[in-house]
This record gives structure tokens, C-alpha cells and sequence, in this order.
């Protein structure tokens, strides 16, 4: 899943599990979301934000995976 626009790369999104739940619409609100590097869910099928994350146009991460600091190539 990618938020890229026509416009370019977009601002990471984070996503609570405060807040819980993705806008019906979200297109990763009805599935399984895991990190891109370390596995864990952080999001289920059944719309619940099983810890906060970020949702990236290279990947989705946990906030202990979010490379902060570390430069982001665009897919090839």
C-alpha cells in the first residue's frame, strides 16, 4: 500500500490505536496490516489498530521500526 500522490511522495501517516479505527473508506481498513520489518501486526481485519504505526509509500511500520533517521529510497 502506497500514499503516494500525483504530486509526489506524501508525509508518513501515523495511525493510533488510540484513535483505533481507519475511515471506512481507508483502503487498509479491512485487512491484516503487519510491519514491513519486523512482523508484528499493528493493524487487523477487522478495523482495530492493534498499536500505533505508520503507514509510508516504501511500507508500514511500527513506531519501534520507523527508520527515523535513516534515508528512504523510493522503489525502484
Amino acid at each position: 500500500m502506497t500514499n503516494a500522490s500525483a504530486y509526489g511522495p506524501m508525509e508518513p501517516l501515523i495511525h493510533s490505536h488510540l484513535t483505533d479505527c481507519l475511515p471506512d473508506g481507508h483502503p487498509l481498513a479491512r485487512v491484516t496490516v503487519r510491519c514491513k520489518k519486523c512482523g508484528h501486526s499493528v493493524h487487523s481485519e477487522i478495523n482495530e489498530c492493534m498499536q500505533t504505526w505508520l503507514e509510508t509509500e516504501w511500507g508500514n511500520y511500527c513506531t519501534v521500526c520507523y527508520p527515523i533517521g535513516e534515508c528512504l529510497e523510493p522503489p525502484a
